[in-house]
């Protein structure tokens, strides 16, 4: 089955892939249109395409910001540990039936039809280059904290012995949570499952 989601003929479509929390709970949104369960993808009144995953990713292929706020808004309730700050990936799809299928170095996804393999390929690429960005810039937060210290200079910081204890135990929680985060995506544990 080849997907049209250009609009008005034109051959590129927008795939924003947004992490809105820690999870998404996707019990009782199965329909009988679906394209994929384990993540559940599925089209939207016949066009655009929706991936969601677990881990609190959602994927939009080909939709106008109206058509996202409106998935969005419905999947509120359903956002478990919501962040204040969405990290989001973007890149584009260039239908061109006369080309060959690649990517090009600006991140243009080239292919000759959007096939449904190529929605789940590239909704799972691009959830998993937004959750490695989110982690990235928690790391970074926890050597931020744990530099002063590793360099010896943390007696002359501005961190009093009680703020470093603070800094010190939430650095580690992080930490662990963004292991434990990266741990069930690679065995494909979903969040609090055993």
């Amino acid at each position: 089955m080849v997907i049209n989601l250009s609009s008005q003929g034109s051959p590129r479509i927008t795939v924003r892939a947004l992490l809105l929390g820690d999870r998404i709970d996707t019990a009782g949104l199965e329909r009988p249109d679906i394209l994929s369960a384990t993540p559940l993808a599925f089209r939207v009144e016949g066009g655009p395409f929706v991936v969601i995953f677990r881990y609190g990713v959602v994927v939009l292929f080909g939709m106008t910001p109206l058509q996202e706020d409106e998935i969005i808004q419905s999947l509120a309730g359903r956002i478990f540990g919501r962040y204040a700050r969405r990290e989001q990936e973007t890149t584009q799809i260039e239908i061109a039936p006369d080309k060959d299928e690649q990517i090009a170095p600006n991140g243009t996804i080239s292919l000759k039809a959007l096939l449904p393999d190529h929605v789940l390929i590239i909704a799972d690429a691009i959830a998993t280059n937004v959750i490695l960005a989110h982690d990235e810039r928690n790391v970074s937060a926890v050597f931020d904290v744990i530099e002063p210290l590793a360099r010896g200079s943390w007696p002359h910081s501005r961190w009093s012995p009680d703020d470093f204890k603070t800094h010190w135990k939430r650095s580690t929680g992080t930490a662990a949570r963004v292991w434990s985060r990266r741990r069930r995506r690679e065995t494909g544990c979903a969040l609090g499952a055993a």
